[in-house]
């Protein structure tokens, strides 16, 4: 009886020390972004009938203009300029179909819209290989960053070149001036 008593004891103690680690596996993937201005998400909902205007008109989108939303926003820096932008998922009935890009010039927003990297971010985050990355860029090759390792997501073109991000102090210097924010899962694209 004792015997059976210590194997029943065992056993809820493994079960419930294995629970926690579980848990912390199935995290889903988030992208560290910084917090934003709201007026940026204002500029991008006033952008983004624009872009779909011209896309829709020569045929590069389906649907119409009511048929896409904006959903939310990450950051990416790029280490080679000392920038950073904020990029929206454009949600087509609900599925991530390209990326709206707001950057800040001198004194005014621009953005620009893509297919981009939408469909490898959708994949790479469904993989869950990183819990909480900032994505990194240096104008050709995307990836996501965890302070420990990189792994590519996408490259634009090939270019004979491997990314090896440097100047990540840059990127941690804007996280830790700003309180940076956790956003968007998987579920939330």
């Amino acid at each position: 009886m004792k015997k059976f008593f210590a194997f029943i004891l065992s056993l809820a103690l493994i079960l419930t020390l294995s629970l926690p680690s579980f848990a912390a596996n199935n995290e889903p993937s988030k992208i560290v972004s910084l917090e934003r201005d709201p007026a940026i998400f204002s500029y991008a909902s006033n952008a983004l009938p624009k872009h779909l205007h011209s896309l829709l008109d020569v045929g590069e989108f389906s649907g119409s203009i009511g048929d896409y939303t904006l959903g939310q926003s990450f950051s990416i820096f790029n280490t080679e300029e000392h920038t950073d932008s904020t990029c929206f998922p454009v949600l087509y009935k609900g599925e991530f179909v390209a990326i709206l890009e707001i950057s800040k010039g001198a004194s005014e927003y621009q953005s620009s819209m893509s297919v981009s990297f939408a469909k490898e971010l959708t994949a790479f985050l469904s993989t869950n290989q990183m819990h909480h990355f900032v994505l990194i860029t240096d104008g050709v090759h995307l990836q996501a960053y965890d302070g420990i390792r990189s792994i590519e997501i996408f490259q634009l073109y090939p270019d004979g070149s491997v990314f090896t991000p440097s100047n990540l102090e840059y990127v941690s210097s804007l996280l830790t001036l700003s309180p940076p924010e956790t956003t968007s899962t998987y579920a939330d694209l």
